[in-house]
Parts: C-alpha cells; structure tokens; sequence
C-alpha cells in the first residue's frame, strides 16, 4: 500500500494518476496482457492484475482489497474493474468488507482465467504467452479493442464495432497468410501487417 502519510492531497493526486496511467496503458494496450499471481495480490497489485487481460494464479493465492482498513477505497481502477469483473454484489463485498477471494473462487467468478498448483503461475502465464505468441497478432489486438469497448456500448454500437474492426482485418496481410495457410494446412507465418 506504501507510506499513506508521505504525501499531501496535491501530490497523492499527481503520484495517483501516475499509476492510473500504466494501469490504464496495460489495459488499452493491443497486445495481451498476463497477469501471474502466486501469492497474494492485495490493494494495487489486486488493481494491477485486473488491468491485464488473463490472470493466472497459483492454488493458494489470494486476491484482497484492505483499503477500507486504512479509510480509502481501490482508486487506481479497482471498483470500476473489479464490478465489471465479478459484479456489483460480489465487488461491493470485496471492497467494503475487505473481503479475501482465493484462487478458486476467484476462477469460479470468472476473475482468474487459470488455477495452477503453488509456484507455477510464471510457467503458466509463459505457456499461456505462448499459445497467443502463436495467433494473428493484429486480430488479438482488435479484439481486445472491440471486446474492451463493447463492456461501454449498447448491442448495436458493438456490431458496428464488430463489423468495422472485421473490415480493417481483412485487408491485412495477415489475414491473407492466414487463409493461404489454411487451405495449404501449414502454419501460418504471421508478420503484423
């Protein structure tokens, strides 16, 4: 949580958008992002993680949120993605109650992608890394977009978005790779163009 006291209002606002910042750029960023928790992950590193993309976690991690114990709340992004996540009810619990989610539940909730045994969640999140290593890296990048943008928009706007980020892909030389590697049943040689 670092030194509360260190900071006045003016400078704890500045250092805060600071954070909000990276939190933000790994969010947006079209890239995927892994988040690999063997541990606990408390406060902002519970915030970090939720900026990423996939959450892999070891079986005995925990996610907490204690700023309530200190007379704050998680403000570098942790209410509005954690409800976005797990739902107004259960993040209500997590951030009010200081509540703790172990690693199973968090993957009941749809909040870890993965559970792995102790000490395994680095590993993990580098197989996992891989496997997308392995996909069309500007279609990874525009469905993080959309599907980040749809969790905003009503249901038209997201076909519309849909339909768009689909036009812009199918002129991409990827995509032709892609589907000269399909019908020569070869994997294709991706190049993010």
């Amino acid at each position: 949580m670092g030194d509360l006291t260190a900071l006045g209002t003016k400078g704890f606002r500045a250092h805060a958008r600071r954070i909000h910042d990276v939190f933000d750029t790994v969010e947006a960023i079209e890239l995927p992002v892994i988040a690999a928790v063997d541990g606990v992950a408390a406060g902002g590193g519970f915030e970090l993680a939720l900026s990423c993309d996939f959450r892999v976690a070891g079986e005995g991690a925990r996610f907490v949120m204690p700023e309530a114990k200190v007379g704050l709340i998680p403000g570098s992004g942790g209410c509005s993605r954690l409800v976005r996540h797990v739902g107004l009810g259960r993040a209500k619990e997590l951030v009010m109650l200081g509540g703790t989610l172990r690693a199973p539940q968090a993957r009941e909730l749809g909040l870890v992608t993965e559970v792995v045994p102790d000490g395994g969640a680095l590993d993990a999140a580098r197989a996992m890394a891989a496997r997308l290593a392995g996909l069309a890296p500007l279609a990874l990048g525009m469905a993080k977009l959309v599907l980040s943008t749809c969790t905003d928009v009503d249901a038209e706007t997201g076909r519309r978005l849909e339909r768009l980020g689909q036009s812009v892909l199918k002129t991409t030389e990827d995509h032709r790779e892609g589907a000269q590697a399909f019908l020569d049943k070869r994997p294709p040689n991706w190049q993010g163009r």
